[in-house]
């Protein structure tokens, strides 16, 4: 059987951070049922086409998935398991607000064969918290920690954001320090540098000059501290802002930087799928009234579109994009399209080349969105 990853979208949040521009908002539970009804819809839509394939990993993503009622995560997984084929060791991760988790739901999760928690925290300081809009306070993880281990659940990671207004170095450094002193210490961790979209409260507000982010050299400060402290835990850096315990990593997010197969079901869900990207409405309306004829929309990418996105995803990796890969993919050796580019950014110390594997330079990794930029073709 070929393998196929499974990416679930739960849209729903009880607010929304002053920071996000995800696809989510707020319902009450009668919504939230409909909506359930209509992602099983749409998963028997994908019978004809998934039979000769195993799912390897499962992501509930949102939103905030720990939002539902108790009982209804167990009644999604028990529709995917009627509907598709499970590795017996297929990785299932769901995505956890702290302030919506307890710990029915953590017993719960553990009986409906989840294997993998990742729990928004993104800062230990109650003042952080309250600029990114969260709805939950420190000991609200705490609490949401120990009910999942007191589950037995021993993949668990936990996100962080650094480049908050007023944030400083010794906040920071008092978060991760909090983190690596939990017992045990989590497995995995996503350590995000904060993005200003320009659709957020947040991005309006930094442009009145009401929260003024940390200055350049403060931010140098945390990452250069960062990367040593991690290192120091036995944390691996895998990809440009995820650190793992060896084995930990997160095989679903390698599905998409690896650019294997996967489906993705729910509100505005993107799928790659037998060559092909789909992409789901974003209108709610529209997806609730599901039918074989307005299911998604299809793309066919360009060759350009392609060979830029093989090198983006490949890129975020830490051991990078494998020229072999890429000529099996493409037919024709990297160096044809970008053998001057690659002399050039190997010069400036931004990437790297071992035998085949071409990756990014502890440079080019803080330089990343630079890099990637250089490889956009005419």
């Amino acid at each position: 059987m070929k393998n196929l990853s499974l990416y679930v979208h739960i849209p729903f949040c009880e607010k929304k951070c002053a920071y996000c521009d995800f696809l989510s908002f707020q319902a009450d539970e009668t919504l939230q049922r409909t909506y359930l009804l209509a992602v099983i819809k749409e998963m028997k839509l994908y019978l004809p086409y998934v039979k000769d394939y195993e799912i390897q990993t499962i992501f509930f993503g949102g939103g905030t998935p720990s939002i539902l009622q108790e009982g209804e995560i167990s009644f999604l997984m028990e529709n995917i398991q009627k509907n598709f084929n499970l590795s017996p060791h297929c990785e299932t991760s769901i995505e956890i607000n702290p302030g919506t988790f307890s710990l029915n739901k953590s017993k719960e999760y553990r009986k409906a064969n989840i294997n993998r928690l990742s729990f928004g925290l993104q800062s230990t300081k109650e003042n952080e918290l309250i600029t990114l809009g969260r709805i939950h306070q420190y000991k609200d993880f705490l609490y949401s920690y120990d009910w999942a281990r007191e589950e037995d659940f021993c993949n668990i990671n936990v996100d962080l954001i650094y480049g908050i207004p007023e944030q400083n170095f010794k906040s920071f450094q008092e978060t991760l320090n909090q983190i690596f002193n939990l017992k045990p210490a989590p497995e995995h961790l996503s350590i995000y540098h904060l993005i200003l979209e320009e659709d957020t409260p947040f991005y309006q507000l930094y442009k009145s000059n009401q929260y003024p982010l940390p200055d350049e050299k403060e931010e140098e400060k945390i990452e250069k501290w960062m990367k040593n402290r991690l290192k120091e835990g036995g944390y691996l850096r895998y990809e440009i802002s995820n650190y793992a315990k060896k084995e930990y990593e997160c095989y679903h997010n390698l599905v998409y930087w690896n650019l294997d197969e996967y489906i993705g079901i729910g509100l505005g869900a993107a799928s790659y799928f037998k060559g092909r990207r789909y992409h789901n409405t974003k209108k709610l309306k529209e997806y609730l009234a599901l039918n074989t004829i307005a299911w998604c929309k299809a793309q066919d990418l360009s060759q350009k579109e392609e060979i830029e996105e093989f090198i983006f995803l490949g890129l975020r990796k830490i051991e990078g994009i494998s020229a072999q890969k890429f000529f099996q993919k493409f037919a024709f050796p990297i160096e044809d399209l970008y053998a001057d580019l690659l002399e050039k950014l190997k010069k400036q110390g931004l990437l790297k080349q071992i035998k085949e594997r071409i990756f990014l330079s502890e440079k080019g990794l803080d330089l990343s969105n630079y890099v990637m930029s250089q490889f956009l073709l005419d």
